[in-house]
């Protein structure tokens, strides 16, 4: 069952995608039916008036929210916990667990980093090792719940606490998770799409790149979906999906693919940043000009390219993942200190050039927030 946290963001979820059977149903394999260049009508306007309400909301730096109940961490001194990440390939994840480990090894607690490299066979594996080592945490940097119930279940049951360092708070937790750190996946999708509405003035046609392994990309897409339809009636939306194992050899192709085939698209929103360094090969080696790249995660690579301007990438709606991994960090502790863990939201931001400018990849940069300090007063670390 959903806590009131949770309730209030799965809430606010469903507002964003009210509408989504009718438009999945509308839209078959994922794409909508052109009105021609007419003038925007009544409901068009007003949608594009929306999206540059949330674009404009969006740049603005977010509030800081954190727990505040302490924990004596010292406790923990000596205590190894194992970090398993999808795949280190995919610089987003590989940063929550740097993170994680920087903020343990703060209080003395031993961590152990995996590379999942994007294959279920080696998620299974991980926990099972995990659980043979008598480990006394696990933190969970990407590895899809949905598939991993039963290692999941099983750390459980060895007294194992186990916590998701990235997942929407529309989702309950799998049994077996002791907690989450949560991100607005839908909000950050909305956010894709209202900046793609709001800069092609209502008239984008687009290509979502989608990755239906993780529920939270899958709550992308539906919210990516959802808003195109109730904001932008003549915007054209073709979706296609892809496995992060196959990323290098899969995405340059079929972005090519894609486009040649419909040479009127100019926006590409993928789902995380690590899938649009691929997008952009594909734009590169295909020597496509005027393509928009609008993308998600924050990553230190994809903020230079919308810094500088020069690589498709025209904005990226981040979460740092280092305050995600910090907030990891803090909730595996409570866990293994019997403490329940707050909710725990990291907040999301739309970065462009003209609030990157000046502005260093930094997370307290980025989001003007010392994170960090907060935290460890509340380890015992700090007065």
């Amino acid at each position: 069952m959903l806590n009131a946290s949770r309730k209030q963001s799965w809430i606010m979820n469903v507002a964003i995608g009210i509408g989504l059977a009718l438009l999945l149903a509308a839209c078959g394999g994922g794409v909508s039916t052109h009105t021609g260049p007419q003038p925007l009508n009544a409901a068009a306007t007003k949608g594009l008036t929306a999206a540059e309400a949330l674009v404009n909301s969006a740049e603005k730096v977010p509030p800081y929210v954190g727990p505040r109940q302490p924990i004596d961490a010292a406790r923990l001194k000596g205590k190894t916990v194992w970090i398993l990440v999808n795949c280190e390939c995919n610089a987003f994840n590989a940063s929550i667990a740097s993170a994680a480990t920087e903020a343990l090894h703060k209080v003395g607690i031993h961590t152990k980093i995996l590379d999942g490299q994007g294959q279920v066979t080696n998620w299974t594996r991980q926990y099972q090792e995990a659980i043979a080592q008598h480990v006394s945490g696990i933190i969970n940097s990407g590895d899809p719940p949905l598939l991993l119930k039963g290692p999941e279940a099983a750390a459980a049951a060895a007294h194992i606490p186990t916590v998701h360092a990235i997942s929407d708070p529309v989702f309950p937790l799998v049994p077996g998770e002791t907690s989450a750190v949560d991100i607005h996946f839908g909000l950050s999708g909305a956010i894709q799409a209202a900046y793609t509405i709001a800069k092609s003035r209502g008239r984008a046609h687009v290509l979502i790149l989608g990755d239906q392994e993780f529920r939270d990309e899958i709550q992308r897409v539906k919210s990516q979906l959802a808003y195109f339809k109730h904001n932008c009636p003549d915007c054209v939306v073709t979706v296609r999906n892809v496995l992060l194992a196959s990323l290098p050899t899969q995405v340059p192709k079929l972005v090519q693919s894609v486009l040649h085939a419909d040479p009127k698209i100019t926006w590409i929103l993928p789902a995380y940043d690590y899938l649009g360094t691929f997008v952009v090969q594909g734009l590169k080696e295909g020597g496509f000009k005027g393509i928009n790249v609008v993308g998600a995660d924050g990553v230190a690579q994809q903020l230079d390219w919308t810094r500088s301007g020069g690589s498709y990438y025209v904005a990226d709606v981040g979460e740092t993942p280092v305050w995600c991994g910090w907030a990891a960090a803090d909730e595996i502790m409570r866990a293994m200190l019997g403490v329940p863990a707050p909710p725990e939201v990291i907040p999301v931001r739309l970065f462009v050039k003209r609030n990157l400018v000046g502005v260093s990849d930094n997370p307290s940069a980025l989001f003007r927030t010392n994170f960090q300090t907060p935290l460890e007063k509340l380890w015992g670390l700090l007065p």
